[in-house]
Order: C-alpha cells, then structure tokens, then sequence
C-alpha cells in the first residue's frame, strides 16, 4: 500500500469552500425618493441662521469696543479677569456663579448631558494643574539647589 504524506495545513485552507455571504432582507429594498423640503422651512431656517449671524456680529463689535477701551488684549483680559486678586471676594464669588449660568445655559441649549459636564470640568481642572506645574523648571519642582 502507498501511504499518503502527512497532510499539509496548506491544502486544507485551499480545498475549504468559502462561505456564501448572507444578505439581510432589510438591505434588499432600494431607499425612498428624498423629499422636498417645503420652501416654509427653509425660509424659517434662513431667518434663524440670520438672525444668529446678526447676534454674532453684535457680540463682535461689542468685543472690539471692551478690547480699544481697555487697551489690552483678549488673552490679557482673560488672564485679568480669571485671577480673583484682580476682583474683590463678593465680586469674584458673584461672577464665578453667573459663569457656572452662563455655562449651564450653553450646555443645556447644545445638549450635553451631566456625565460630559463633570468630565470637561475634571479636564480643565487638570489642565490648570499641568500649566501650574510647567511653569517651574524640573529641578524647582523637585526642590533641587541651582547650581550657576
């Protein structure tokens, strides 16, 4: 009798049948004709999208008057206006909550949820820690003596 050499792993991979790929009914059908938009909507939208534009122009020149009368930038006056030494503790206090409304009000007219709320509050708290920490040189951080 004449043996058979051992099997190869190879031949089995190329005498198996590949499989017929299954369809799902719901794939089967063709998409509905878009509809129309009715001109209605579209002219509601319009009006809304120029009225936001309008608002927006508004906050803008609102913005340049606060930045010429100042004399200082915008990140100037965020650094200004984000350090409670600047303010009095009542003031500071009362602009710290009508930033938490502000930020409240935004967030609920865009739709995100309490979790995302807390998660992009941790994220700037560490951000703030991280810029704390690399203001110091490595050897400030970990107390070391200058040697110059």
């Amino acid at each position: 009798m004449v043996e058979d050499p051992p099997p190869n792993i190879f031949d089995f991979a190329g005498k198996k049948k590949s499989p017929k790929k299954k369809i799902h009914p719901a794939s089967h059908h063709t998409p509905a004709p878009l509809q129309e938009k009715k001109p209605s909507e579209d002219k509601e939208i319009t009006q809304m999208l120029d009225r936001m534009n309008f608002m927006r122009r508004d906050l803008e020149k609102k913005l340049e008057e606060v930045y010429s009368k100042s004399g200082m930038s915008p990140y100037e006056i965020d650094a200004f206006l984000n350090n409670p030494k600047n303010v009095g503790n009542p003031l500071w206090e009362k602009m710290q909550e009508q930033r938490k409304q502000v930020a409240d009000r935004l967030r609920s007219m865009a739709g995100i949820e309490q979790k995302t709320r807390n998660e992009i509050e941790k994220h700037k708290e560490i951000e703030i820690e991280i810029k704390k920490r690399k203001s110091k040189l490595l050897g400030t951080r970990k107390k070391w003596i200058p040697i110059k």
